[in-house]
């Protein structure tokens, strides 16, 4: 699983650190926080707010980044912004307009893998100037039933995340021509884009109360066994 934390001010990005974290999570997000606090020579006191990325996701992942989230917003009287997984990765391709469709909107399809033959995914339409609206909401859902819903819309798709990885064979069979793949973008959520996005969403519409922050889930499997 991988993790990390980012500074950015109005300038642009000024620190990201980034793992991979496969056991000692909790023990190692803190210490990365203080780390990079320290290395762009920025006080807890100059920080205007904390962006997240509440998921979807693993659920282990969310619970440490949330719960951190929280607890730093309480103890400095900071608002928090919440931002989509997804919506991290949709934003950090369209942030650049493609070459290959230059000057027309297009589709971006972020899946990611969920386990238990389900993906996390959702569908953002972005136009040349890096605009981003999304126009099916986050969902867990089985690869083919995602391509089932998507092969009515007969626009070309680029498609991105981790479970791009898995299921790109499928996909192509399915979606032929309409199907395209960033197979050389970072799979990953990234964040700087993170810190971006909510620098502008709290500048332009404020940030939310800590006490409402709470990690996105949406796995059938694990919400029935109540994880």
């Amino acid at each position: 699983m991988m993790m990390g934390v980012a500074i950015m001010d109005e300038k642009g990005l000024v620190a990201e650190y980034r793992f991979e974290a496969t056991r000692s999570r909790s023990e190692r997000l803190m210490p990365m926080i203080d780390r990079v606090l320290k290395d762009s020579q920025t006080t807890p006191e100059n920080l205007a707010g904390i962006a997240i990325s509440i998921g979807p996701g693993s659920f282990t992942g969310l619970r440490i980044g949330v719960s951190t989230a929280k607890g730093l917003a309480f103890a400095l009287k900071l608002p928090v912004v919440r931002i989509s997984t997804l919506e991290v990765l949709a934003a950090s391709l369209s942030s650049e307009p493609l070459a290959c469709w230059p000057g027309r909107a297009y589709l971006i399809c972020p899946v990611l893998d969920a386990k238990r033959q389900e993906v996390y995914s959702a569908l953002f339409r972005a136009d040349s100037g890096g605009g981003l609206k999304k126009i099916i909401e986050e969902e867990a859902i089985t690869p083919a039933g995602l391509i089932e819903k998507l092969s009515g819309l007969h626009e070309p798709i680029l498609f991105m995340g981790t479970g791009t990885l898995l299921y790109e064979a499928m996909i192509r069979e399915k979606l032929a021509e309409l199907a395209m793949f960033g197979s050389r973008l970072d799979p990953y959520p990234s964040p700087s884009m993170v810190a971006q996005l909510g620098m502008k969403r709290l500048k332009n519409s404020g940030g939310d109360d800590p006490s409402s922050l709470a990690p996105l889930y949406l796995s059938r499997f694990q919400a029935k066994m109540g994880l």
